[in-house]
């Protein structure tokens, strides 16, 4: 069940959005027989993801949904595949419905959802995915026009993202400070981290 995961993630990976969907509903059937129930919650947020990357957002947020569920029985069950709380699942699966709603300009909601996965993520003291939440946070705050707001979570992320040498996160930060800057008009700010998130995406192996 774990290698069809695996397997299903890789094509995910390259976009190749079939052929990743075969593997992960047999990670399901799989799973279920046996009632591995984490491996059940990643390959749901797995087809959540392709989903949300091929702009189907409704099946995406049910398919977060039934991760969110399963993620309810999880302490009912001794039979884990990985020795992983649940509360890591819930603040990726909260990050990621979060991100729908942004998408969708839901904004009041994409709050809610990005402020249960930063609850989380501050207790488990996960900081690398923290700062990627603080990111999502400030994107909202920027929509928002709450500019001061974006700013101290953005700079708070870039800290922690930064720490970790986590580039994609640092390049998106970075990228949406520009912004901010754009719409305050302080151009040589906005340049200055246009060509930061320039430099880091340079070095970004994709």
């Amino acid at each position: 069940a774990f290698a069809l995961l695996c397997v299903g993630r890789a094509y995910l990976y390259i976009s190749k959005y079939e052929k990743a969907m075969i593997y992960l509903f047999d990670s399901i059937k799989l799973s279920q027989k046996n009632n591995i129930c984490d491996l059940q919650l990643l390959a749901h947020i797995n087809i959540g993801n392709i989903y949300f990357d091929i702009e189907k957002y409704e099946k995406s947020l049910d398919y977060y949904n039934c991760a969110e569920e399963i993620a309810k029985t999880f302490n009912n069950s001794e039979n884990h595949y990985k020795n992983r709380c649940v509360e890591s699942y819930s603040a990726t699966i909260y990050n990621n419905i979060g991100e729908i709603y942004r998408i969708l300009k839901c904004y009041e909601d994409a709050i809610v959802y990005y402020n249960l996965a930063v609850n989380i993520e501050s207790k488990l003291n996960y900081q690398a995915t923290f700062g990627v939440v603080l990111t999502n946070l400030g994107h909202i705050e920027y929509h928002l026009f709450n500019y001061e707001s974006a700013l101290e979570y953005l700079n708070e992320a870039i800290y922690i993202l930064l720490s970790y040498d986590y580039k994609i996160g640092i390049e998106e930060a970075y990228r949406i400070l520009a912004l901010i800057y754009e719409k305050k008009s302080m151009y040589v700010e906005c340049e200055k981290y246009f060509l930061k998130a320039l430099e880091i995406s340079s070095k970004i192996d994709y």
